[in-house]
Formats: structure tokens, sequence, C-alpha cells
């Protein structure tokens, strides 16, 4: 099989796409970008039970995520069993420029109805953290309109797994099938103007991949 790679933008192919998914899956969380929206006006660790106050629509499914991103090292416990609290990490602390390149790609690219700042990031990262959605999109900005067989082989992908996962991308504005080509796939205008989401996440997400999500100053 003959290839002409066609790199449209070099920042797709350049971040690591296991690293970009780990770090959408946990942007992606329902609720979690408005936790750490909350977190970050606080000067101090905050209890539970405040957080939720501030977040109707997390109410009691508060604690589970707030120890969620604990386990990702984006907020840091302290306090006994009697009075938990939370505060953001550096890790957490340095979301702020993923959250814009989430937002400003959205509102680009895609009209959505009414909601909160923190839902279009959500959205936006649902969109876009499937697992390996990355390396499918990688390829296609590589290599260009593609059959779906050529895609299972460049990226190393079975062809009942890809299909799901272009189905989804399909879905969610981000591919679009040339059925008159023989069911070729390409980008659309929103998945080839991802590298600088990508370069955020990565460089986020990277930023403190080993640490151990304690308490700051401690």
């Amino acid at each position: 099989m003959s290839i002409t790679v066609r790199p449209t933008s070099p920042c797709i192919s350049a971040v690591d796409a296991q690293t970009v998914d780990e770090g959408l899956r946990v942007i992606a969380r329902k609720g979690a970008t408005s936790i750490a929206q909350v977190l970050l006006q606080q000067q101090a660790p905050t209890r539970v039970c405040n957080v939720a106050a501030q977040l109707p629509s997390v109410g009691n499914n508060a604690y589970d995520l707030l120890e969620e991103l604990r386990s990702a090292g984006v907020v840091a416990r302290s306090g006994d069993h009697t009075a938990v609290s939370f505060a953001l990490t550096d890790r957490g602390r340095a979301l702020p420029p993923v959250h814009r390149a989430l937002s400003e790609w959205s509102q680009r690219h895609f009209p959505l109805g009414p909601m909160t700042p923190a839902e279009r990031i959500e959205d936006a990262a649902r969109r876009l953290h499937p697992r390996r959605s990355t390396a499918v999109i990688q390829v296609l900005d590589a290599y260009g309109s593609r059959p779906m067989v050529d895609l299972a082989a460049l990226v190393g992908m079975r062809a009942g797994y890809l299909h799901r996962r272009l189905a989804t991308l399909h879905k969610d504005g981000l591919v679009t099938r040339e059925a008159h080509r023989g069911a070729h796939y390409r980008l659309t205008a929103a998945g080839r103007a991802l590298a600088p989401v990508y370069a955020a996440v990565e460089r986020w997400y990277a930023h403190d991949a080993h640490g151990d999500g304690r308490e700051p100053g401690r």
C-alpha cells in the first residue's frame, strides 16, 4: 500500500496520543470542571458540603467526584473523616489554559444550546476523550482521506473496533464519511482545528505525570 503523508497540522501529530486521551478522560467527567472552578476561587481547603452547596447539579455526588479527581492528581484531601476538605493541587491549578482551549474550540465549531461555560468545556472533552480517538484523528490529519481498511492498518486497530470509534467521531462532528469515494473518512473543520487543544491537554497532563496528589505545601 503506497501512502503519501500530508501533515496539515504538525502539532496534532506531535502530541502523545495516550497522554492526551488520559487527560481528556479526567476533564470529561461530569461536574469535574465545575468543581475545579469552585476550588480555584478558594484560598483554603474547602469542605465537601460547601462544594456541594455551590453546585446543585453535582449535589450528593460531590464527594465521589472529588475522590476521582484526587486519584487523577487534580485535588488533594486533608482532614479526618469528620471534616474532610479538598484543595486543588498544582495540576488542578494549571487547568484554566486547558479549559480555555476547549471552550474556544467548541464555540468556534459547535453552535450548542444554552449551557454554562463548564458544561461547554465538558461537552468538548466528551467529544474527544473516547479511548484511542486521538490516534485516529492523528492518522487522518497526517494521511488525509482514507478508507477504513487503510485506517485500521495505520492505527493498528481491529476493523470492528475502529468502525465503532469512527461512528462516534462522526456523530460528534469530528470526521465525515465520503460515501461517494468508497466510504473514505476525513476530518471535519473541527477535527482539523484540534492542534491547540491537544497541545494544551498534553502540556497540562504530562507536566506532573508522577505527582502524588498531596495537599499543597506538604
